[in-house]
C-alpha cells in the first residue's frame, strides 16, 4: 500500500529535482499478475506501466475520466510506435 491506499500499487511515480525527471517502481509481482488477467506476456505489462509511471512524471494525472482518457490515448500511442501490443480492452 502506499499514499493511504488500502490496495498494493502497480507503479509509483517519485519527481525529482533539477535534471532528475524522477524514479519510477514498479511491482513485478503486479506485472505477472496483470499480464495473465489481460492476456498479453510480461513484456507488453511492464512497457504499459513504465510508460504510465512516465507520463506522471511529465505532469499527467487521471483524477477525472477525460483525463484517464487521453492518459491511455498517450500510453497506447507510445507502445504501438514501440511494437508493443496490448490485449484488447486492456485500456
Amino acid at each position: 500500500t502506499y499514499a493511504g491506499d488500502a490496495h498494493a500499487t502497480d507503479v509509483l511515480s517519485f519527481t525529482g529535482t533539477g535534471s532528475h525527471v524522477g524514479d519510477i517502481a514498479i511491482s513485478w509481482p503486479a506485472v505477472t499478475r496483470q499480464a495473465a488477467e489481460h492476456g498479453h506476456d510480461e513484456k507488453s505489462e511492464l512497457a504499459l506501466l513504465a510508460v504510465h509511471g512516465l507520463l506522471h512524471l511529465l505532469g499527467w494525472d487521471h483524477a477525472k475520466a477525460a483525463e484517464r482518457r487521453e492518459m491511455n490515448r498517450l500510453t497506447v500511442a507510445a507502445l504501438e510506435r514501440s511494437g508493443i501490443k496490448l490485449a484488447p480492452n486492456r485500456l
